[in-house]
């Protein structure tokens, strides 16, 4: 209670007492002045009078006036002990406040103790749920099936926990083992029957992600046709590293990607960008540099189309292909294959003599469904879906009037070792890049670069090799373009490497590793007048592709040999 209200309580508390006790003079001067009227022998309390009960006051020999036999002390009476007993009031009031405030803090302690009980209980919940999540994550990863392929399995192999699918078959069945006798089957096609097609036109299809080991395992009997009527490759060797943007923008500009420019697929240039920007998404055109092949092509007069080809869309020149729709990962992959048909059916002014094409199988089945059974589910679609392909253009008499070429960017590896660089080093001035070849930018830290290698140094073992830029193998050509980063941290087979558990995608396989690791290695096929029939070419490296294409005369003649040499020579065209 402040001090204004204290005194204002006093004021009424005196002016209280004042009126009670001008009361109590008040009824003392009546009763004296009765007590003067009356004898003074003691008379009866209460008389009848005509019926009625009369009060009669009484006094006492100690002069109170008794009243009803109430007795009320006027010579005992103390403005000393008015004041005592409205302290006591006031006091009392305080006492009642201050109970009251103890109870509400005794709540208030109680309610706070049954919320932080809660709060603990809920957060070891949270715990728990965290430590689980990755294994339920990983779970459900290993019995994830897009229902778009479980509605091309014969209903009698159809698992018994999926759901049927109440929708219309746009891509056909595939055939089991014993019945993909299509490499028997089919007769080789020699010779062209379109009259209106002078010089064979290529068509290069990309499968991301076909490893060559799976050749070793599975039958896919398009490509076996292809091995039989065509040319084909032991192997061969992506780039450093092999992820799918090096590798396909090597295939088609015969340049490292240290020159090239797409060292992977995440990218950070503080001169394009303040930011790590993925080559998947954005506009990205000054990161894309050299000549590809459809640039080459167009300068020599030709037409050329892409459908997905990763790069095709962007190049700092500023030439695209005449014909390249927007990509759209949902187009089944009998659609694309209708679209290359009926490129190929277009008058010879406008049909394109280039064509270039990607496919994202089996790389999407080799990162979350790496089980050969997987594997060879996915091969079967995609061997029918290649089927599909040789047979359109089979009945448009088109099989022996073009090259046809298989490539694929990478093979494929399990993961089962995966660090996080947040907790390897801690410094927030640093730009990491997530993948089996981690790439640390030292971008706004103070440490030497000899300083940001430590951490990984004092426990690398077999699980990676630290390198710096300037002292990475030279076989690799990863050397040359600051977009490789300062700190580059090649992950042994297996071994993968996030920024945070954050961005851990739980991948069940990775690719990206060394080259010369037979995981990686992938697969070439080719077929046409222009193809030799029954060769079979030593070991390769992918970065040869373009020699192909052009030295061998298959899409261009009489081209300026200039940026050829340039290229071959690992310098930008």
């Amino acid at each position: 209670m402040s001090l204004h209200v204290e005194e204002e309580y006093n004021k009424l508390l005196r002016l209280e007492f004042s009126s009670l006790l001008a009361l109590i003079e008040e009824r003392a001067a009546k009763g004296r002045s009765a007590v003067k009227n009356c004898p003074p022998a003691t008379m009866r309390s209460s008389s009848f009078v005509h019926g009625t009960d009369e009060v009669t006051p009484m006094v006492t020999t100690e002069g109170s006036v008794r009243n009803n036999g109430a007795i009320l002390s006027v010579s005992s009476f103390s403005p000393e002990k008015g004041r005592q007993d409205v302290s006591a009031a006031r006091f009392r009031h305080l006492y009642i406040l201050v109970a009251i405030l103890l109870v509400m803090v005794l709540i208030g302690v109680i309610v706070t103790a049954v919320v932080a009980v809660r709060l603990g209980h809920m957060e070891k919940q949270v715990e728990r749920a965290q430590a689980q999540l990755p294994r339920n994550v990983k779970e459900a990863l290993d019995n994830f099936k897009l229902p778009m392929t479980w509605q091309f399995l014969p209903q009698s192999t159809a698992p018994p926990n999926v759901p049927p699918i109440q929708a219309e078959v746009h891509e056909p069945q595939p055939q089991p083992k014993e019945q993909q006798q299509y490499q028997r089957t089919k007769e080789c096609r020699t010779e062209c029957l379109r009259k209106d097609i002078s010089k064979p036109p290529l068509v290069i299809l990309s499968l991301d992600g076909f490893a060559r080991e799976y050749l070793d395992r599975f039958t896919v009997g398009a490509l076996e046709y292809m091995t039989k009527c065509g040319a084909t490759a032991e192997r061969v060797y992506p780039p450093f590293p092999s992820r799918t943007f090096p590798s396909h923008y090597t295939m088609v500009t015969g340049l490292y990607p240290e020159s090239h420019g797409i060292v992977d697929n995440n990218i950070f240039d503080p001169s394009i960008s303040d930011k790590m920007e993925s080559m998947k998404r954005g506009n990205v055109d000054a990161f894309y540099l050299g000549d590809p092949i459809w640039n080459i092509y167009k300068r020599s007069g030709g037409r050329a189309a892409c459908l997905y080809w990763p790069g095709c869309a962007f190049n700092i020149s500023g030439l695209r292909p005449d014909i390249s729709p927007p990509y759209n990962k949902d187009l089944p992959f009998r659609n694309r294959f209708d679209m290359i048909v009926d490129w190929l059916l277009m008058p010879p002014e406008t049909c394109p003599g280039l064509i270039t094409a990607y496919l994202d199988q089996p790389d999407s089945a080799g990162h979350y469904q790496i089980d050969d059974k997987d594997i060879e589910f996915q091969l079967a679609i995609l061997d029918t879906n290649l089927r599909y392909l040789m047979d359109r253009l089979d009945d448009k008499g088109l099989l022996g009037c073009i090259n046809l070429v298989i490539v694929s960017d990478h093979g494929m590896q399990k993961t089962n070792n995966t660090h996080y660089f947040s907790n390897i080093i801690k410094d927030p001035g640093i730009i990491p890049a997530s993948g089996v070849i981690g790439r640390i930018h030292k971008h706004r830290s103070p440490a030497p670069v000899d300083e940001l290698m430590k951490p990984f140094e004092c426990e690398r073992g077999n699980r990676w090799k630290v390198y710096q830029r300037s002292t990475m193998p030279t076989r690799k050509h990863y050397q040359k373009s600051q977009r490789v980063g300062d700190v580059i941290v090649e992950g042994m087979l297996g071994t993968s490497f996030y920024r945070s558990p954050a961005d851990d995608w739980f991948l069940k396989g990775d690719h990206g590793y060394d080259y010369l690791r037979s995981p990686m290695q992938t697969v070439f096929f080719a077929m046409g007048p222009s193809i030799k029939k029954g060769v079979v070419l030593p070991a390769v490296q992918n970065i040869e592709y373009l020699n192909l294409w052009i030295g061998e005369r298959i899409i261009c003649q009489n081209l300026v040999t200039k940026p050829l040499h340039a290229q071959k020579t690992g310098q930008q065209a």
